[in-house]
């Protein structure tokens, strides 16, 4: 197994880029670099993997500045296990997402078909995915699975549902305290007919009224929130940041934060999981810090705040 990591170099300092408009939209982009610039002779740019012992500068397309390639380095923890069940209909987005971003942090992720015909599915988008092999002859490892991730699309959500051999995993899922992360149509559509949020857990979802209604504990207008061993998002926009929170869970802050980096998601706010209650208790406590509840509120939030802070 294996972890990545990256730094800048000597004398370069990452920058906020200022706030950019684009049509109606704002938004800030990701962290620009500020440093010595390279030559314009250099060469030898690699990809993310497979970086040589030496790192290798390469160009920052839009600043012309020297940053080091990802180093990689072995990895002690222990291999995770993860089941991506898809099926025709599931969101093709999301369940590449997951599968990718777990894939990167290190684990073992098998993409399974619910049907016992084909391993080949139809997204809702119409993209064609080849699972690892059919649910049903996927064994469970020893130990269970680290992390049952559901993506979410319609009507492939209400495949998952009915599948009796996926409803049986996630219940012992459930009673063995492992985590479940569902994105999109999933809380609603798949954990919750099967009793899987009886337990008041606070969950998100595509922020539909009907499916929010099916929600026992609903969270509204939240990017990703973790309650008990549940991780819930809500739909194709916020499959990263639903994927990076399983690295978390599994691999720890640290890690999650690394790759996000590598992936060119800003890992410099806090991420916060927390159903909003509770986090707003916790921003009291620390006199209400602006990015503690980093996507826990709004994008209307999100754009006055990015604004506000120049």
């Amino acid at each position: 197994m294996i972890t990545t990591a990256f730094a800048l170099s000597v004398g370069a300092t990452a920058a906020r880029p200022r706030l950019v408009g684009v049509g109606t939209c704002l938004f800030r982009p990701r962290f620009g670099l500020v440093g010595t610039p390279l030559p314009s002779a250099l060469r030898g740019r690699r990809g993310l993997f497979g970086a040589p012992p030496t790192p290798t500068p390469v160009i920052h397309p839009s600043t012309a500045v020297a940053v080091t390639a990802p180093v990689m380095a072995a990895d002690d923890a222990p291999k995770r296990h993860v089941l991506v069940p898809i099926s025709d209909g599931s969101e093709e987005l999301e369940a590449v997402t997951i599968v990718d971003t777990l894939v990167r942090a290190g684990a073992a992720v098998t993409l399974a078909s619910v049907s016992s015909s084909s391993t080949t599915v139809t997204c809702s988008r119409g993209v064609r995915l080849v699972a690892d092999a059919p649910l049903g002859d996927v064994a469970t490892p020893a130990g269970g699975w680290d992390l049952i991730a559901i993506p979410g699309g319609m009507p492939g959500a209400s495949t998952l549902a009915a599948s009796p051999r996926l409803a049986e995993l996630l219940r012992e899922q459930k009673a063995a305290g492992r985590w479940i992360g569902a994105i999109c149509a999933a809380p609603a559509v798949v954990l919750a007919p099967l009793g899987l949020l009886a337990g008041g857990e606070a969950a998100t979802c595509y922020p539909s009224a009907d499916f929010l209604a099916a929600l026992p504990n609903p969270v509204e207008d939240v990017f990703v929130v973790s309650d008990g061993r549940l991780v819930t998002s809500q739909g194709p926009g916020t499959a990263l940041l639903f994927s990076l929170c399983c690295v978390e869970k599994l691999y720890g802050k640290v890690a999650a934060e690394t790759l996000a980096a590598v992936m060119c998601e800003d890992p410099d706010e806090e991420w916060g999981w927390t159903p909003p209650g509770k986090t707003r208790a916790l921003a009291q406590r620390r006199h209400c810090q602006p990015w503690l509840r980093k996507l826990q509120y709004s994008t209307t939030d999100f754009v006055r705040d990015y604004a506000l802070s120049g």
